[in-house]
């Protein structure tokens, strides 16, 4: 579903805006996701740890511990991503001219990359128990609906602005 959702965009552009601005678009993406690499590889570190801080404290019910270590890495990820933001004048600058409308999408697809960090530290809690991993996946459903659906209506309005904020929303 996380394929679908981070591939709608792309095929909504095209089929509505051509494929110059699936590139401006694909490129503003990539950028933006420099930092989720990063995080995905926090993430990936995390996984056993959490796993064994939920086995330790199961019992208690006390997850602050848990919850401060994600804390702490959404505002690393905050941090990387507005730095980002901060240095994406210097790589417009590096680019051919063509690219330079994808500056307007990119501090979207980058509150994307945060919303989506989020969602990967947390879904972590989400797949211990059955119900907890049930409710995860009509999340990620709804999510992906709703990412079609904003998608083909603000397409009309805000050309690939509001395909980004459909993606945003649909995180």
């Amino acid at each position: 579903m996380n394929i679908v959702n981070s591939s709608v965009d792309r095929y909504i552009l095209l089929s509505f805006m051509g494929t110059s601005s699936v590139g401006i678009y694909f490129f503003a993406y990539q950028v933006s996701t420099v930092a989720l690499l990063i995080m995905l590889a926090i993430n990936s570190a995390f996984v056993p740890f959490f796993f064994k801080l939920y086995d330790t404290n199961k019992q208690k019910k006390n997850y602050t511990e848990i919850y401060t270590i994600a804390d702490k890495t959404v505002l690393v990820s905050g941090i990387i991503e507005s730095v980002l933001l901060l240095l994406y004048p210097i790589v417009l600058l590096m680019i051919d001219k063509s690219y330079a409308s994808s500056f307007d999408i990119v501090p979207v697809l980058i509150f994307s990359n945060i919303l989506m960090s989020i969602y990967f530290l947390n879904t972590n809690a989400l797949s211990v128990s059955k119900k907890l991993n049930r409710k995860k996946i009509v999340g990620i459903f709804l999510g992906v609906l709703l990412n079609i659906i904003l998608s083909y209506i603000l397409v009309d309005y805000i050309g690939m602005k509001g395909v980004a904020i459909a993606t945003l929303v649909g995180f």
